[in-house]
Parts: structure tokens; sequence; C-alpha cells
């Protein structure tokens, strides 16, 4: 596992797990066999504890690591710490932290790591950053394998901020970029922005299958308070070539592929997303007046602080989070990502377009908020340009008829689009790429990208209409609703606004936060529901992609299921499917926290591919208090634990490695740090 959910496509899905992906495998005797502790510290004060890991963990077999070639896990921290464990035993093989930590080496002798903001969430207060917040990415080009991470550290004071990667021998622990590459480009903000989605790297491939070049790339949104005016940040796409010297090897430079990088939002001469007249704005939202957030002129409403006000040279907003999800990949290279909050435009100032096709020319795209975006295929004298898009356009919203478009909505109502990232599915023997994202009202996008053979196909951009939407010669499921079994039977968000006028809670919203796809199937886990399953079609001649619209329902029937809590501050429920590609079977694992206690448990699904059908592997939660069958557990053990925000359980050689934010003991004794719990067989 060398990446963020898996693999470059951001399927979720482990699809050569043969163990775990068999329920007749995973018997009574599989339960909590062991924790892998980091040195990662616990940040409290008198009400809050913060998650010292927010990275998913990765896997890589058989490393030359002195006489041995153990599997490795390694595990990456908010001290900008990364360990490597043998996978199977949880020795220590090698730990970069401490005083030797990157962010030190980084920033000599005033690095530190950073204090996490009062509600355990990065991007809330302009205080809250981070070591290493994204999911490292490990590259195999080498004889050793080599990871890629991004860290945070301050210089001087504690808005100094710089961004720095810095890549590890895996086989050594060596540093082999020995200070680290700065983050930089013009406009771009360090204490302004935060870098959540995972890493990912591309190859270009020669004569007889060899690496002739590798990329590498860093997406950022945002870190500081979102309101305020101070802190202008950004969606930034970040590439790199790098070049290896050495087999082994020595050391690595990175050199951008482009100037500048890419950015969602660069253009200055939009307005606000809305008209500056009060009557295009809802009229039940509080009045703010001319704010430091708002336009000189403009008249501001709450919801106008989550787009595009423009700063003294850039645009504002349009960051790139995925909920830790990154950039996913096709086979031709191109880079996928989504834009949250932020203006959308094309040369057209109040946004009353009804269509918007162009990414080039006179009436291109000026700014990209609220989109999936398509980029080039990178190569060395390839420039980051956005090849394709799609912009939400038909409306979908109850409450606010003012707004007759769905991205003026989102925008509004701090809805981002894309929260769970792109996910990249294939059809037509791999001939067709079909990306599918989501929001937070409980909308699931499908859309055609341009990776075929016939190059007819588009995104869609953004037209009126594009629920039907026809692009070239294929069809798209531009939407459909994901679920509304909790908030109403039609619509989404059908209550009121929050006291801000800017929010609807989490109990009106559904918002799906993270998408999983194996076998023709799309599992999702909204806020307020349980587990959902659709089943994908491709229609006749492959010209079309849809999901049924009913989804399949765990609860429906006689499972024992548990809901995705709403608005819990300690973390997302995540997901991650243990596939076996030639036998067609498949278990989904999930870790929620529950919603009183705060717990962490592992939730195990077998899923019935061929009716779409889920039935549970586990009654209760799997646990090492519950596990009557199993004798000669370590004594260390955590009875309770908390998972750690964003990260998903990775699945892999018979174990599943869930990140956990903090643990305790049977006696309620708190053990200091995070670290990693591992499930396998105890037997």
């Amino acid at each position: 596992m060398l990446t963020g959910q898996y693999n470059r496509n951001r399927s979720g899905t482990n699809v050569y797990e043969p163990v775990l992906a068999d329920s007749a495998n995973i018997t009574k005797y599989f339960t909590n066999t062991a924790y892998y502790q980091t040195d990662s510290t616990d940040y409290l004060d008198s009400t809050h504890t913060f998650n010292p890991i927010m990275a998913q963990p990765l896997w890589v077999s058989n490393v030359p690591i002195g006489i041995g070639t153990p599997n490795v896990l390694l595990a990456a921290t908010l001290n900008s710490s990364v360990y490597a464990f043998n996978a199977d035993t949880g020795r220590t093989l090698w730990a970069d932290s401490g005083t030797t930590s990157l962010a030190r080496k980084n920033c000599g002798a005033f690095g530190k790591p950073f204090v996490p903001d009062p509600s355990g969430h990065p991007g809330v207060t302009p205080l809250a950053y981070y070591g290493i917040v994204s999911t490292p990415v490990i590259d195999l080009a080498k004889t050793d394998p080599v990871v890629f991470v991004v860290t945070a550290c301050t210089a001087s004071g504690a808005l100094g901020i710089n961004w720095y990667i810095n890549a590890i021998d895996i086989a050594t622990g060596g540093d082999l970029i020995s200070v680290g590459t700065p983050v930089a480009a013009t406009n771009f903000s360090g204490p302004s922005q935060l870098q959540r989605p995972a890493l990912l790297i591309t190859h270009t491939v020669g004569v007889g299958g060899a690496i002739t070049g590798t990329y590498l790339y860093v997406a950022f949104g945002t870190g500081a308070f979102e309101l305020d005016s101070t802190y202008l940040y950004n969606g930034w796409v970040f590439g790199y070539t790098v070049n290896y010297s050495g087999t082994q090897p020595t050391s690595v430079s990175l050199t951008a592929i482009t100037t500048p990088q890419f950015n969602t939002t660069p253009s200055n001469l939009t307005s606000n997303v809305f008209p500056s007249t009060s009557s295009a704005s809802p009229g039940t939202l509080p009045l703010i007046g001319n704010s430091p957030a708002c336009a000189t002129g403009h008249t501001c409403y709450y919801g106008d602080n989550w787009v595009g006000v423009p700063g003294p040279s850039v645009a504002r907003n349009g960051g790139i989070w995925m909920k830790g999800t990154g950039p996913s990949s096709d086979s031709n290279k191109n880079i996928y990502f989504t834009a949250g909050n932020g203006p959308f435009d094309c040369n057209d100032p109040n946004n009353n377009q009804t269509s918007c096709t162009a990414v080039t020319g006179t009436n291109k795209v000026l700014n990209l908020g609220q989109s999936v975006i398509e980029l080039n295929s990178a190569t060395a004298s390839l420039p980051l340009t956005p090849a394709d898009f799609f912009t939400p356009y038909s409306y979908h919203f109850l409450n606010d008829s003012t707004l007759t478009q769905q991205f003026k909505v989102l925008n509004r109502y701090d809805l981002d689009f894309g929260t769970p990232g792109p996910t990249l599915i294939t059809t037509n023997g791999n001939a067709q790429t079909w990306a599918v994202t989501a929001d937070k009202t409980g909308y699931i996008y499908v859309m055609p990208t341009l990776n075929s053979g016939t190059g007819s196909q588009g995104m869609g951009q953004f037209r009126s209409g594009d629920a039907g939407l026809t692009a070239g010669s294929y069809t798209t499921q531009a939407s459909f609703q994901g679920s509304r079994r909790t908030a109403g039977t039609s619509g989404v968000c059908p209550s009121t606004p929050g006291s801000d006028g800017s929010h609807f809670t989490d109990t009106d919203c559904d918002q799906i936060m993270g998408l999983a796809w194996w076998n023709n199937n799309l599992f999702i886990w909204p806020e307020n529901e349980t587990v959902l399953g659709f089943k994908g079609t491709v229609g006749t001649g492959g010209v079309s992609y849809t999901f049924g619209t009913t989804p399949y329902d765990p609860c429906s029937g006689s499972l024992t299921c548990t809901n995705f809590p709403a608005n819990y501050t300690g973390g997302w429920a995540a997901m991650g499917i243990a596939g076996n590609a030639s036998a067609s079977k498949g278990t989904l694992w999930a870790t929620v926290a529950d919603a009183t206690t705060g717990n962490g448990g592992l939730w195990g699904y077998n899923i019935i591919s061929s009716t779409l059908s889920l039935s549970n592997i586990f009654t209760p939660t799997i646990s090492s208090t519950n596990a009557a069958n199993c004798t000669g557990l370590p004594f260390n053990l955590p009875a309770t634990w908390r998972m750690s925000a964003f990260a998903e359980p990775t699945t892999v050689n018979g174990k599943i490695y869930v990140p956990v934010s903090k643990a305790f003991t049977s006696t309620s004794s708190l053990i200091t740090g995070g670290g990693i719990l591992v499930y396998s067989a105890c037997q």
C-alpha cells in the first residue's frame, strides 16, 4: 500500500487481499492483536485532546533492512515524526523523530511542532498548523523504496509558517533531501494553507517498461480560519520532477514542473459569487456590511464569506482538502482533484452565465471553485493546465430558491463540493475512465473523462441541465441523491440555516465524506446513516455509467449496524475494502466513533456482490475485550481507543492497521501519544 486510499485511482480498495476478503477466513479468532506505539505527544488542555496521527499507514513488502527483508509499515505523525515498523512483529526499524525530526532539520534551532487548534481539527483557527498532516507516498523507482512527506515548521514566531518536502530511504531511514525542499510560489502564503490531501506520484515509462520519469504532486487547501480576511488561501497543486542520484539512491532533488504552479482561483478580476445587490442574496441571512472579509462596495452576508472575495492580486478560496484523499491519476497520467468553496466564473463578474465550457482562449474559466478539475499529464516541459472540469449547475436545494445554480448553493452554505475527492473507475476494458465524487448535501456525481481512444467525451464543464448531461457520444449521470433516509423524503438540507446564517447543521445534511469502489459497487457512509451500497451499470456500448438510485441499506434488514455520528469532533468514519479479484469476494472494513463516548470500533461487512447485500462478519465490533476465544494476547493492548481524523484503515497481508489518536488501558489510564492498532487472527 504505497499511497493513500490504496492506489492512484483512490478506490479505497486493496484488490489483492484474499485473507481479509473472504469472510470464511475470518473466524472468532480474529481480534486486536498488537499496538504499535509512536512517540507523538497528546496535546491536552482542560477540555480537548488532539490527534497526533492523521495520515493513513502505508505498507511496503520485502525491504532490505539489515540482514533481512521485512514487510514495513510506515506511520507519520503531527510531531513531524516518521516511524518504520516491522509490519508483522511491530519492532521499530527506525524513526525520524525527536530532536532530529524533519521539522527541526528544516527549521534549525527555532523549529518546533505546531499545536493544533482547540477543536482537534485542522483549519479552524489561524494557529492550526501541524507537522505531517497528509498521507505520504512511497516510490519504488529505485533499488531502495523512498517515502516522500510534507512537513510544516516555523522558523521564528507563531505565524512564520513554511512547508517542506522531504524524502527518506526506507531501507536505511536516511534523509535524501538534507534540509527539505521548500514549497513556494507567487501568492502562496504558508500561514494561510494546510497540506491535507495525500501525496501523489506518477511515472512515465519507456521501452521495456523502464521508468523514464517520476513526478510528485502536492495539493493544498486552507489552514487558517476561513472567515479571516488576513489569511488569503487558495487551492494549489504543486508538481515536481523527481531527480534521483544513484540507484540505491544516495540523494534526491526536486525540480518544479512549471511556473507558475496551479492555482484553482488565480484571478482577482472576479466579483463575489453573488451580485452586489441585496436582492440576489437570501434575505434571511444576517447582514454583516463591509467587513474586512467583504470586497469594497459589496453588500456582504454571512454566506458570502465562504466564497471568492478578491485579495490584493489573487482571488481566495477554492481550497483542495478532500478529507485527506489525494489527487487521483488515470492511465494517461492526467491528474484529478476537487476544489471546495470559492469563485467560479468565466469572464462574467455576476456569474449569470448558463453555460461555461472553455478552459482556454478569450472566454476561458478564470476561477474553478466548487469543481472537479482535470489537469494535463505532466512532463518536464508541459505546464499544469486544466484540460477539463465539471461544476454542478442543476439546482438540488429546496430551502433557498433565490440561488438557481447548485454551485452557488454550495458556496452560500459552506456545503463543499467534492468532499471525498474524485474516485476513478474504468469501463470498456479500461478504455474509458469515469470520475465519481460527492458533496456535503448528500449528492453523488458521476462524469466521464477525456481519457479514452476517441477523445470525444468530457466531464461536462458547467451548463444548464447537467443532470441529463450529454458529452460527446457519452452520457453521464451527473448527479443522483445518495440518501435521504434521516433528513427528509425529498430535497437536500430542507431545514433552515444555523444561527450564523451560513451553515446547515450536520443533522440536516447527510454529507458524504468518503467513497469506496469495488467490482462495480460504490459504497458511501453519509453522516447520520449506515454504510450504503449502490450497484453500477455500464450502458449499451459503454456510452454511460450509472448507479442504482435506491441504495442497499443494511439497517433495513436484520443486520446489526451503526450510524456515522453527526457532528462528532473526534474523527470521521472511514472505510477500506479488502477484495479478492480472482474470486470476486470482498469485505468492507470501517472504523467509526461512538457518538456518545467517542470510543472507536471496527466493523466488518461481507459484500455479496451479486445482490449488493451486506452481512455482518462480527457482532458487536471487534476488540481485544471481546476476544473470548483468543489467548496469549499482549498485556498492553488498549481497551478503548479514539480514531484519527480522516485516516482510513489499511487492509493488507491478512492484517488491518488502524491509526489511533489516543488509547486507554483497561483501567482507563491514558497511553501517551498515538499509535497503530493491528487486527489479525490471534492464532
